[in-house]
């Protein structure tokens, strides 16, 4: 091998890890369902679905059509929308949800070709080599699969994707002017950030490559790190600009982030425990949760100490590496980190798919070939075949939750939906009550206990399972679309309008608390003021058939 790293890797070994990551990834892809809640995010986003023009996805929050989430990622949901529409051309998007797996495998194969060949032009020979055995640990990692075998998971690559790429074309000497840098920045910033929230990490990584390219002339470098600077900063002001217009706020803050309600203190407490699985996850990928539960995890001081400490230890390579590039490619890693600190409430305090981008900068720092690496990655494919059959469907993935956390009532809820799915009614019906035993404050299963007594004819019961879930989730739209629909059932316009007047209120972009508010409005005898809402529903989808089937009747009025 000594005489090998004299000389840069040739392209067989990028296509080896192409071939690799392929051997790991890609049996996940037939046969596979829609897991957890891709029926919910892609196949009934009007976005993605095509519903709603392309270009929405650059005004609208990605879960407007559910209730707003704080997630504005237009690049995500413009790919995920051409797999939609390759799927639907093949004969359906219910029964070729492997178009969409396949396209998630060939961004992350894309990410490594264009990482690997950056790593190429780039690197001293030596270092090269070690990147690309990083790489290959990143490619095939078990926690991977939260990204490249969740559907739902794809925009982690594509806000890491732009960088790499733009990353590259500098590498290789297709930008040299600094104003031309400063602009590589920026754009790789935008789309970025256009991807995922921490879309900030593609501009960083371009700036790391311009900040190493050699100088023209003399006072050249430094006159160009000026204007990388400047580029980053512009970039992250239009994308923050651009996320202001369409969200109504500039910084990635989710309205029903689990921790908005604590102090700093215990929130860097939840970041330091979240940060410590992190790593135990990527030390030990053995059983493997796709949902994190802060409540169910020990927020211990010593764990929150461990995760700190572990940051803190990173933060030290990267100032003391001797290799410039490590040095910025642990400092990337450190970056990455930041959405577990919990320093603003930005949603999940953890998840899997969290650890791809900290997982590509400590690849990209590499690793020294060996037996206990080549090990490593020998045990790692079986695992990571096992943990990619967790998004299966929603069973498997929820089962996968309740294995780690038995006492999960979200977990339980999402098994019972499964079976709700598959017209397993007696075994939904168990799977809602164990959730609710396990979290009487839950109020979703109460909707779906609604739901089922609803069917049986049980109007009492599912008047009262309907109340309770509204009761238990005031912020959850879906609870008051149901309790408007139980209402409009029993002719109580009234009720029903107060329902769905608090859906739109929630979640302005869901086009059924429009439907129904128009349908209660109708009721009472305000048909103007029905038009509208039906027309401000349709507006947010266009091809709801109940709410056109609606519109058609009340014109032969």
């Amino acid at each position: 091998m000594s005489s090998a790293v004299e000389s840069l890797p040739p392209p067989w070994a990028t296509w080896l890890l192409v071939l690799l990551a392929a051997l790991v990834w890609a049996p996940s892809i037939p046969g596979a369902d829609y897991a957890f809640d891709d029926v919910e995010g892609v196949l009934e986003n009007p976005t993605i679905n095509g519903s709603l023009p392309a270009w929405r996805a650059f005004g609208d929050d990605y879960w407007a059509h559910r209730g707003a989430a704080g997630h504005y990622r237009p690049t995500a949901q413009l790919s995920l929308a051409a797999d939609v529409w390759i799927a639907e051309r093949l004969g359906g998007v219910r029964d070729h949800a492997w178009v969409l797996r396949a396209s998630s495998l060939f961004w992350h194969v894309l990410l490594l070709v264009f990482a690997a060949r950056l790593a190429c032009r780039w690197l001293p020979a030596r270092q090269a080599w070690a990147a690309h055995v990083g790489l290959a640990w990143f490619a095939i990692h078990p926690v991977q699969a939260d990204a490249v075998a969740w559907i739902s998971g794809r925009s982690s690559m594509w806000a890491l994707l732009p960088g790499v790429i733009v990353a590259y074309g500098l590498a290789r000497g297709a930008v040299k002017a600094p104003w031309a840098c400063a602009f590589a920045i920026g754009l790789a910033t935008l789309l970025g950030l256009f991807g995922k929230e921490d879309g900030y990490l593609s501009g960083l990584l371009v700036l790391a490559v311009a900040w190493r390219m050699p100088a023209l002339e003399p006072g050249a470098q430094r006159q160009r790190r000026v204007w990388c600077l400047l580029g980053l900063g512009a970039g992250l002001a239009l994308a923050l600009g651009l996320r202001w217009v369409a969200l109504g706020q500039a910084w990635p803050q989710a309205p029903h982030a689990p921790l908005r309600e604590m102090a700093l203190g215990p929130r860097l407490l939840s970041g330091g425990s979240a940060m410590w699985m992190g790593l135990q996850d990527l030390v030990w990928p053995v059983q493997l949760s796709p949902a994190f539960r802060t409540v169910a995890w020990p927020l211990a001081t010593p764990f929150a100490l461990a995760g700190w400490g572990a940051t803190g230890a990173l933060c030290l390579a990267a100032w003391r590496q001797r290799h410039a590039v490590r040095g910025w490619m642990f400092a990337l890693a450190v970056a990455a980190w930041l959405p577990f600190w919990q320093v603003l409430p930005t949603g999940e305090v953890f998840a899997l798919r969290f650890l791809y981008t900290p997982l590509f900068f400590l690849g990209m720092a590499g690793l020294r070939p060996g037996r206990l690496v080549a090990l490593a990655l020998a045990l790692a494919i079986p695992l990571a075949w096992q943990s990619a059959k967790i998004y299966d469907s929603r069973g498997s993935y929820a089962t996968a939750t309740l294995n780690v956390f038995p006492n999960d009532a979200r977990a339980m809820n999402d098994l019972g939906v499964w079976h709700l799915e598959r017209n397993e009614h007696g075994q939904a019906q168990r799977a809602f009550e164990r959730a609710l035993e396990n979290d009487p404050t839950y109020g979703r299963p109460h909707s779906n206990l609604g739901a089922l007594a609803l069917e049986r004819g049980e109007l009492d019961a599912a008047e009262e399972h309907f109340r309770a879930a509204a009761e238990h989730g005031p912020g959850n739209p879906i609870a008051f679309a149901n309790l408007g629909a139980f209402a409009l059932r029993q002719n109580d316009a009234t009720s029903a309008m107060a329902a769905y007047q608090r859906v739109t209120e929630l979640a302005p972009g869901m086009a059924v608390g429009w439907r129904g508010l128009a349908q209660a409005l109708w009721l009472t005898g305000a048909h103007d003021d029905a038009r509208a809402a039906l027309e401000r529903g349709l507006q947010n989808d266009p091809a709801d058939e109940r709410a056109l089937a609606l519109r058609a009747a009340w014109d032969q009025q």
